[in-house]
């Protein structure tokens, strides 16, 4: 065996560990879809410019590598967006090489991206492709750098037979590998979801508002005010009608106060009946004018089941100090105030 050629071999073998390890990390690391995708296409886009580094020469402006390899796994895991951003990356390094090759590389990378997509087209839907699919994927990702030597007229069986060999193991434990973080960290984000998402109405829990909270910035705080919402008499609605519709009850004071609360505000269920609302307010007047608009969107008759249920809720709030705070005093106050509100009848607001 060449010694190039072995050392384009575990070049190419180092890389695809890498890139494991680094993309399990991106899976349990990165929940927003979107920022995993861009930072896929970034980490398989490096690997197949590193792989260009140690690669393989038949002749002048024919080199043999793994790019294709690392672009067909971007696409496969990655979607577009990841593929644009991989084929950009090693798309570059290829043209900073230069030499007489640099078009028939490129064209190679955009065949590899192409065939990946069809083949990830094809393949779809299912839990585990089978080793056979990888396989193939393999072979598909050969084809371009075997016409291109018999076109040329320089086909070694040797190099052929490696490099078709290379491509189809490649893409076997690179493929089953990228699987295996993939379910992992999917497993991780459900988990990571269920434990911070209630249950009953779908909203976040106590842990996520804690969670949430922890992340706001000093500035932020200026302008951001705390809500309580609490359903009157629901021990009442249980026990006249039972805890299925005091169910129902909750998911829908849920579903009014999602719909009514604005993109960068926090709602979630703090505690049986009582749920917890972070508005960002401009000015004092505007935390009462939420509390009192989200009690009128919720109060009034509802049918659940069949069976027509007044539904009042009162709500008491405060504004978040400007200085660093401890929440369960802020919260101790809101509290307050909705005691505030129930001492004045229920079914009103109060904004201290």
């Amino acid at each position: 065996m060449s010694p190039d050629l072995l050392i384009a071999g575990l070049n190419t073998v180092g890389l695809i560990a890498i890139c494991t390890i680094a993309y399990g990390w991106l899976q349990r690391l990165m929940p927003h879809r979107l920022v995993r995708q861009c930072a896929v296409g970034c980490l398989l886009g490096t690997g197949a410019a590193l792989s260009m580094l140690e690669p393989y020469t038949v002749l002048s402006g024919l080199q043999i590598d793994s790019r294709n390899l690392f672009l067909a796994v971007s696409t496969a895991f990655g979607g577009a967006l990841s593929t644009v951003i991989s084929f950009t990356i090693s798309g570059l390094v290829r043209i900073s090489i230069g030499g007489p090759g640099v078009i028939t590389g490129l064209a190679t990378m955009i065949f590899a991206c192409l065939m990946a997509g069809l083949w990830t087209y094809v393949t779809r839907g299912k839990r585990r492709r089978s080793w056979m699919a990888w396989v193939m994927l393999g072979v598909i990702l050969s084809a371009p750098l075997l016409a291109v030597m018999l076109l040329m007229n320089v086909m070694n069986p040797y190099v052929a037979l490696m490099r078709l060999t290379t491509d189809m193991i490649g893409a076997v434990f690179f493929g089953r590998m990228f699987e295996g973080e993939l379910r992992r960290g999917n497993r991780e984000r459900q988990l990571n979801l269920e434990a911070s998402t209630d249950a009953l109405t779908g909203l976040p829990n106590r842990r996520a508002l804690m969670n949430y909270i922890s992340h706001i910035s000093p500035t932020d705080q200026e302008t951001m005010a705390l809500l309580v919402v609490d359903a009157d008499h629901f021990k009442s609605i249980n026990d006249t009608h039972g805890h299925d519709v005091g169910d129902e009850v909750l998911k829908m004071i849920a579903k009014s106060i999602s719909a009514s609360i604005r993109h960068g505000d926090f709602a979630a269920r703090f505690g049986g009946e009582e749920f917890a609302v972070l508005l960002r307010v401009e000015k004092t007047e505007d935390g009462y004018e939420m509390a009192e608009r989200l009690r009128r969107e919720i109060s009034g008759l509802h049918e659940v089941f069949g069976k027509r249920i007044t539904v009042t809720v009162s709500v008491g709030g405060v504004s978040l100090p400007s200085e660093k705070f401890d929440f369960r005093q802020v919260f101790h106050q809101a509290d307050a105030a909705l005691y505030a509100a129930k001492r004045m009848g229920r079914n009103c607001a109060v904004f201290l």
